[in-house]
């Protein structure tokens, strides 16, 4: 029974995975360009073992006087070769193939429901959390546009129209045209004639009726719908983190795959 509880801690969760995942593929990756440089490098991967061997007909005294001269025996050790850098890369490859074929294999099963509050109503149900991922950043797009509506003027009073436009009331405005019109400055008499200055007079016409029309939307149906926004893409990523809760299916596909292919 303890054994079966030790055994029960060692699970992994999805979660535990991705958050692993990145690192391995990096190591990897780094490990995989790192040994590709070094495979390429004749420095790397050849040696050398050279040796002074003097011509049989020479004395020992010529021997010795020519050997004065001459450098030592030369040996230089190959540092890598395609074996050991293949080895090498396949330990790395190994972990990742296994990585990302258990994080693979547990996306097919983990999922869970997308559950509203207050009162846990199930808008969508066992939903893949790879699709939960996606509909997380989709519905945070559509957000970006609702917070953009236009909102109607809160100084008018609006009807909304059978089109679905709203009309403001109408308001009067008086309309005027401007006209010179002669300022007498002196009305003249049987001495003077009279004294006029021509002057601009406004004169009223009549009036403009202006009616508003708006396609906008009124702030709180703006602040309703962006609620509802914040909840359903809460309530998604509440979801992602339960189904990141489900055990990994833990997946050992790297070392059959890469024994054969390096056989």
């Amino acid at each position: 029974m303890e054994r079966g509880k030790e055994v029960a801690t060692r699970v992994r969760k999805l979660a535990q995975l991705v958050g692993t995942i990145t690192n391995i593929r990096q190591q990897d990756d780094a490990i995989g360009t790192e040994l590709k440089k070094k495979v390429q490098s004749e420095t790397l991967t050849t040696g050398l073992i050279q040796k002074h061997v003097p011509l049989e007909m020479l004395t020992d005294e010529q021997r010795r006087g020519m050997l004065l001269g001459t450098q030592p025996d030369v040996y230089k050790k190959v540092a890598l070769t395609v074996p050991d850098a293949l080895r090498q890369a396949m330990d790395y490859s190994v972990l990742a193939i296994d990585a990302v074929a258990s994080n693979d294999r547990t996306n097919q099963t983990a999922n869970a429901d997308v559950i509203l509050p207050p009162d846990g109503t199930i808008l969508l149900a066992n939903v893949p959390v790879s699709h939960l991922l996606w509909l997380s950043k989709y519905l945070g797009e559509w957000r970006k546009f609702i917070s953009v509506l236009p909102v109607l003027n809160p100084t008018k009073e609006w009807t909304l129209g059978d089109s679905g436009v709203y009309w403001g009331n109408t308001e009067k405005k008086v309309s005027a045209t401007k006209k010179i019109v002669p300022l007498v400055l002196h009305p003249g008499n049987d001495k003077h004639a009279p004294q006029t200055q021509p002057v601009e007079d406004t004169i009223p016409t009549g009036h403009y009726e202006t009616t508003a029309l708006s396609g906008a939307v009124y702030a709180s149906r703006k602040r309703e719908l962006l609620d509802r926004f914040d909840m359903t893409i809460g309530a998604v990523n509440d979801a992602v983190a339960r189904a990141n809760q489900v055990p990994v299916v833990e997946a050992q596909e790297g070392e059959a795959l890469l024994s054969f292919l390096l056989a």
